[in-house]
Formats: structure tokens, sequence, C-alpha cells
């Protein structure tokens, strides 16, 4: 289920969606909302028995400046907590980057990702994503 429109300045979409395959149940919202040369999208999903016979918890919010048309600077946040016990284990991603698009169906993406896991006792070295996508 999706509502997109336009209140004054502000576009806006909002969502939810359901899927039940088996025993796995996914439920969840999403949204976003533009103003001038910034945008935000977010998505909130509850899994139940996607691993094992447990509940999880992801999350995503991305928000992104175009200061000209084609260039894309972003930020995006990613969340997920497998057990949703809110003990604080879970782990973190975030991210920073560019998406260039030289012309229609090209992009390029540049982005260093930084990911925390709660307690653990070491954290993954950051990566490095360099990437041409292209589409028709």
């Amino acid at each position: 289920i999706e509502y997109s429109g336009s209140f004054g300045n502000i576009s806006g979409m909002a969502g939810a969606s359901y899927m039940k395959e088996q025993d796995v149940n996914l439920n969840g919202i999403f949204g976003g909302a533009s103003l001038g040369m910034f945008t935000w999208l977010g998505e909130v999903d509850i899994a139940e028995n996607w691993i094992e016979n447990k509940k999880s918890l992801a999350s995503y919010s991305e928000f992104i400046i175009e200061p000209v048309q084609g260039i894309n600077l972003l930020f995006k946040f990613d969340f997920f907590d497998e057990d949703m016990d809110y003990t604080g284990a879970g782990l973190t991603r975030y991210t920073i980057g560019t998406e260039i698009f030289p012309m229609s169906f090209l992009e390029i993406k540049a982005q260093i990702r930084s990911t925390k896991i709660a307690g653990a006792d070491t954290q993954p070295d950051p990566e490095y994503l360099l990437q041409l996508h292209t589409w028709f």
C-alpha cells in the first residue's frame, strides 16, 4: 500500500507492506519527503521467524542533498537487531557518499560505510564502494 502526493512545496510518500510465506511474516512502513534540494527516505520492518524463531527489526534512513541536477550527496543510517531483545546488541551502519548521474541511465556511486556491532570485541574495517550502475 502506498500513497504519494504534494503538500505545498513538499512532496511526500508513505506506505506499508506485508508478506507471509510459510512461517515467515514481514511487516513494514516506509516513507519519504522532498523539499527543494533535500530528500529523506526511510523504512522500518519487523520480521518474524526470518532468523530461527526470533522477531527481528531492520530500519533504514537516507538523507540526500542535490546541490545541482545529477549530483547527490547522501548520508545513510541502517540498523538491524536480529532478536529485538533491546539489550544493546545490533548492527549499525553509517554511509556517506555521492551519486553522480552524468547522463540518462548511468549512475556512478562512491561511498564509505562504517559498521558497528554492539557488544563485539572487534569492529569491521570501513568499506569503500565504487559502483557503475546502468539500467534501461
